[in-house]
């Protein structure tokens, strides 16, 4: 049933929709108006009940205090003719007097009306009133007039609440009678303004429905208002001329995404057939020297064997770092890299780096100084990643520095994080004096597969190692760059907090 009317509505005609919708919306200001109202009104009436109850039994207590202080064992008759008096509210069903010690003094209950006086001790402790099933229960002291500190007894009053539902059952009755006047004025009033908002979107469907139907881009819808259905038109027009121009156009944009499309495959042709190459090196290399120790080892003599071993070993430690970056690129790609944080110290990552490859800077003939800006500095990081930057790096440097003295610098900084704004960050720097770096390419260099016009011939590289390093420095929160050096070579920055927020974004 629900599902039919739905499906009924979502598609009528505008007309009707816009209709249905206004006498709802009216209808349901109206109830939330006339439900505030109720509840305003209920508990200021609840409120008004008792102050008046309250107020009346002041005046009771007051009228009673004269008979308990001074007549020893009290007056019954007379305290009961006191409580008579609350024969003007019918509301109240039972009201009760209690000396101090807890004795019941007298009881008062309409003709008709049911309970009696409860035991003292179940009497509230404190004094006030109370809303408690469906009743108005007020509870006072009865003060001695001479002495105001004194207390003489209690008194105990219950109300039926009978005042205030009568009041309530008229204001709901009231209430709909306006309700029901207020539909039938929304509803007249909806007849007449829908037509305002109705009828540009019919001349709007009308023309949607003929390009649809004659496929006749050149159509355009005229404008009514300058309202949302007014930029709604004018949006519909805009589609139309860029239908339109598409078609004229649509030959260029084809051989646009043709031309791209060959270019990203040639890209990816000749990232293959670098890596083709790259692999198939040093595996040739391993075969040859392989079947020379395999074949010759008993003629050679121990220089030849020392040499082949040292080109296997060689060949195959290339092949090994090539397979590890094709590795880490295809982890880095696909957003499976993660980080295992720790506490360590930038000094001994860069001095346990320079050990690992003391064997090329010693064939290279390459000394490392190194510039510690910031003695005993630590880092959030991740230790075998930021080792692999700095091999990465001082890599780089072995293989474009010429030959150079490598100068490795560690400083305090700071680094702007959206998380935190500006905070303290690790700044290292390594500098060479080798072939430098156009200026046009600094950037572009962090690309995959993208090698230097000054490292295609002769340097060697496999346009992997950079991007691993940038997209590392990113995962650590940091950033990279390069830039050349006033006096030849190039040097290679990058800088990340000292406290990492990696992980910490999503926790929070």
């Amino acid at each position: 049933m629900l599902s039919s009317v739905k499906n009924y509505f979502l598609n009528a005609p505008v007309r009707r929709k816009l209709m249905v919708m206004l006498v709802l919306v009216a209808l349901s200001a109206s109830l939330v108006l006339s439900l505030v109202f109720s509840i305003n009104n209920y508990n200021s009436e609840r409120k008004t009940l008792a102050r008046e109850l309250m107020l009346l039994g002041q005046i009771i207590a007051k009228r009673t205090a004269p008979t308990m202080e001074f007549v020893k064992t009290g007056s019954a008759d007379a305290v009961l003719k006191n409580l008579e008096d609350l024969a003007e509210k019918p509301s109240v069903i039972l009201a009760c007097v209690y000396f101090d010690s807890g004795e019941l003094l007298a009881k008062y209950a309409p003709a008709g009306a049911e309970g009696d006086c409860p035991e003292f001790s179940e009497l509230p402790f404190s004094y006030g009133y109370d809303f408690k099933d469906g009743r108005l229960y007020t509870y006072q002291r009865i003060i001695a007039a001479s002495q105001l500190e004194k207390t003489l007894g209690s008194l105990y009053i219950v109300s039926d609440l009978r005042e205030m539902r009568e009041h309530m059952r008229a204001i709901a009755l009231e209430t709909l009678g306006l309700l029901f006047f207020v539909i039938i004025g929304v509803y007249i009033f909806a007849r007449r303004i829908q037509g305002i908002i109705s009828k540009p979107i019919m001349k709007l469907t009308e023309i949607v429905e003929k390009v649809k139907k004659e496929k006749n881009y050149h159509l355009r819808a005229e404008k009514s208002y300058n309202d949302e259905i007014g930029t709604l038109t004018e949006g519909f027009n805009g589609m139309m001329a860029e239908v339109e121009e598409r078609d004229i156009n649509l030959e260029d944009q084809v051989r646009q995404r043709t031309a791209e499309l060959e270019n990203a495959i040639s890209i990816k042709s000749d990232f293959l057939s670098n890596m083709s190459h790259e692999i198939r090196t040093p595996v040739h290399q391993i075969n040859v020297y392989a079947r020379f120790m395999n074949e010759d080892w008993e003629e050679a003599s121990e220089e030849e064997r020392k040499g082949w071993r040292k080109r296997v070993f060689d060949a195959s430690g290339r092949l090994e770092n090539l397979i590890h970056s094709l590795l880490d690129m295809s982890k880095l790609g696909r957003g499976g890299a993660t980080l295992s944080l720790s506490k360590e110290s930038i000094r001994n990552m860069v001095d346990s780096t320079i050990e690992g490859m003391s064997y090329d800077l010693t064939k290279h003939h390459i000394k490392v100084e190194i510039n510690d800006l910031a003695a005993g500095l630590e880092v959030e990081c991740d230790r075998t990643r930021i080792l692999q930057i700095l091999t990465n790096l001082f890599a780089n440097g072995v293989r474009y520095g010429n030959g150079s003295t490598l100068i490795a610098t560690i400083k305090k900084d700071v680094i702007s994080c959206k998380r935190r704004g500006e905070v303290p960050a690790l700044h290292f720097s390594l500098a060479d004096k080798g072939i430098g770096i156009p200026e046009k390419e600094l950037e572009d260099i962090f690309e995959l597969n993208f090698q230097s016009s000054r490292t295609r011939t002769g340097a060697g590289g496999t346009g992997i190692g950079l991007s691993i390093i940038r997209d590392l420095i990113k995962l650590h929160g940091g950033k990279v760059w390069a830039e050349n050096n006033p006096g030849g070579g190039s040097t290679f920055h990058f800088i990340i907090p000292l406290e990492s927020d990696y992980g910490k974004a999503n926790a929070e």
